[in-house]
């Protein structure tokens, strides 16, 4: 089935997702990183002369057939529990 990623957006911040073309790129390369390491990423990004330092925090990544509750608090979150769905 595949993999899902949890991400949090900085609704501060959502006009990067139009401004910055190297957004994507930069949220791409979060999703690989966070498969590989167990804390967050978070993704930076400009809009006009503005540089957010967070503007995404790629919170987890899990296998499909998993179930899994995230809680979210101050912009980050944590893996409460986690099954797999047959």
């Amino acid at each position: 089935m595949g993999y899902d990623t949890t991400v949090i957006f900085n609704n501060d911040a959502l006009e990067v997702l139009l401004d910055d073309p190297k957004f994507a790129n930069n949220l791409y390369n979060a999703i690989l990183k966070r498969s590989l390491v167990c804390d967050s990423v978070y993704v930076s990004g400009k809009s006009g002369n503005i540089t957010f330092n967070t503007v995404a925090t790629v919170v987890e990544t899990h296998d499909g057939n998993l179930s899994t509750m995230i809680d979210i608090v101050n912009s980050n979150g944590d893996t409460i529990y986690s099954y797999h769905r047959k």
